[in-house]
């Protein structure tokens, strides 16, 4: 799929999401599962469930089988207003309550929590599920924990709706091959534009332009530089400030939404002038260790083995065990399980979008990345959707 401004997805797509959700609520016998989010870039359990972004006000989410979905969001105090389900935008969605609420003013905090209990109490729903349940915030889970207490039991569904949303459908893995596609794009739109004597923020600043232009929004597009030599880590917006000189490397990751607001992430070196051995080297290591685990990340495989062959292959070439993490799962969520690392329960499964980014960095003399995405297939193979090379770039 090549890139698009916009994309929503089918109304077969949502269907088939809410029959999943069906299967899991009668299997646990509830009445209702809800989710919350509060900021599109890791909030994907709302946009699974309605395909609708999400602000940076808190939205409340209801899935009623054989019903659809009931919003909660932000907007004009004790407002409601009923929803076509199979309209363009909120697919599935059956009705939407607005209150005037602010994540910055604490005593708005209990409004969302506040319409939920009444609609709850209002249908006589006796079992509810939350996903995502410990992340949500302290005062919606305990109001409705203390404001449905003897009449409603909560159930964390957490891992079930996980399990639901790793695995892409066919339709799923199309808009997440668009949003690699945009990102190859993006960079190979800025390339022939960077010049010695750029700020960082110019830099990442041109892959947001570009990046919008063709539909893609929200995530992190990143950059740190530093003579060759030097460490030069991904570094927040507000901290772009230094100028790069010729010689000097920058490494950039683009890690936004593309049209559908699925989430991939792309980073590589960049010289600004010939590279060195001392960037050339760590730069074919990390691509050679990225290389290298593919092949243990087959279906079936547990997390927490593929993390400890990782470590083993870092060890073995001399490098510092990763700490953090090196892979993990992409979707709505731009970091989403599985996470490979040593304490994720989760196997790996076909289907799954995987970001595989091996990094050599020592704090002192150089920060090697290479990231790109993988699908990884029935068969074992973990196809690459990134067309960007695997290299350092020399401009």
């Amino acid at each position: 799929m090549e890139p698009s401004r916009f994309a929503r997805m089918s109304g077969a797509e949502i269907e088939r999401r809410h029959a999943r959700l069906t299967a899991a609520a009668d299997a646990l016998r509830l009445d209702a599962i809800v989710a919350v989010g509060d900021e599109d870039d890791m909030s994907g359990y709302v946009r699974w469930f309605t395909d609708e972004p999400v602000s940076s006000y808190r939205t409340v989410v209801m899935f009623v089988p054989g019903e659809g979905v009931t919003v909660i969001e932000h907007g004009n105090a004790d407002g409601f207003r009923t929803h076509d389900r199979a309209a363009a935008d909120y697919p599935g969605v059956v009705g939407i309550a607005t209150v005037a609420s602010f994540q910055s003013v604490a005593y708005t905090a209990g409004l969302e929590a506040a319409t939920l209990i009444g609609m709850v109490r209002k249908r006589g729903f006796t079992r509810i599920g939350l996903a995502g349940m410990d992340n949500m915030p302290n005062r919606f889970v305990r109001m409705i924990h203390d404001g449905l207490a003897g009449a409603v039991t909560l159930e964390d569904v957490t891992d079930d709706v996980d399990a639901m949303m790793v695995v892409k459908s066919p339709e799923e893995l199309e808009h997440i091959r668009a949003a690699a596609a945009l990102q190859d794009a993006v960079f190979a739109d800025i390339l022939p534009q960077l010049r010695p004597g750029m700020r960082e923020i110019d830099i990442t600043a041109l892959a947001r332009s570009a990046s919008l232009g063709l539909g893609g929004a929200g995530g992190v597009i990143l950059a740190g530089s530093a003579p060759q030599g030097q460490f030069a880590p991904f570094k927040l917006p507000n901290s772009q400030t230094r100028v790069v000189e010729a010689g000097d490397y920058v490494s950039l990751l683009i890690e936004n939404a593309g049209p559908s607001g699925h989430f991939t992430e792309i980073a590589r070196n960049i010289v600004f002038g010939k590279a060195l051995p001392v960037l050339l080297e760590p730069s074919s290591e990390a691509h050679a260790l990225q290389t290298s685990i593919l092949r243990s990340m087959r279906p079936g495989a547990a997390c927490a083995d593929v993390y400890a062959e990782h470590n083993r292959q870092r060890l073995a070439a001399g490098h510092p065990a990763e700490t953090r993490i090196f892979a993990h799962g992409q979707g709505y969520n731009l970091v989403e399980r599985p996470l490979i690392r040593q304490d994720e329960p989760m196997a790996l499964l076909a289907g799954m979008n995987l970001a595989v980014h091996p990094t050599l960095a020592d704090c002192r003399s150089c920060f090697a990345v290479m990231c790109d995405n993988f699908v990884l297939g029935e068969d074992g193979s973990m196809t690459r959707l990134h067309r960007t090379e695997q290299k350092v770039f020399e401009i």
